[in-house]
């Protein structure tokens, strides 16, 4: 259900332009279409990804862990199973990474994720390299990506992005199942 939810909310939507981090409604094809079986059924988007993990290294705003907020939608995002493993337990700044590469569109910024690896002291191996190098382009990673490097992936984001995500997935729903707003 949740798997559901944030394809539902990443479909034809953008990236918040005055509050990184959060989506909102966009135009008509402002963005991939997720609602589609193709999407539902492929690899790349079917593992659910913690983004503050689900075991807080000492690196993650403690209130995520204190009230287990970091269960919420507004914690989560969808990505391939292999890439999901990889950035499991990873810092803000190489989680911020992998999205970067993943939101990226431009061919020739992808080839420097080696060099902006070690720019910011993140250890990537070959097969992570190799793994975001042919990973497509995710519409739905560019509002993580919006957050920056130095950036705070906090519980008060989190909560924000909770709620904005509750909304739009109710305003979508809704008209499916009837209900006249």
């Amino acid at each position: 259900v949740c798997r559901f939810g944030l394809l539902i909310t990443s479909n034809e939507t953008v990236t918040d332009e005055k509050e990184p981090g959060l989506i909102e409604a966009g135009t008509d094809a402002s963005s991939r279409q997720y609602l589609t079986p193709e999407i539902w059924r492929s690899k790349e988007l079917r593992s659910i990804e913690h983004i503050a993990p689900q075991t807080n290294n000492g690196e993650w705003d403690n209130a995520l862990y204190d009230s287990g907020d970091y269960q919420k939608i507004g914690n989560l995002t969808l990505l391939q199973t292999a890439l999901n493993t990889s950035a499991s337990n990873k810092s803000w700044k190489a989680k911020w990474l992998y999205y970067k590469h993943l939101s990226e569109t431009n061919k020739g910024e992808i080839k420097n994720l080696k060099q902006l690896a070690e720019k910011n002291n993140i250890q990537l191996n070959d097969s992570t390299i190799e793994l975001l190098t042919d990973s497509p382009h995710n519409h739905h990673i560019m509002p993580l990506f919006a957050v920056g490097i130095d950036g705070d992936w906090d519980n008060a984001l989190v909560q924000k992005r909770t709620e904005r995500t509750c909304n739009l997935l109710w305003d979508r729903l809704a008209p499916w199942l009837g209900f006249d707003l």
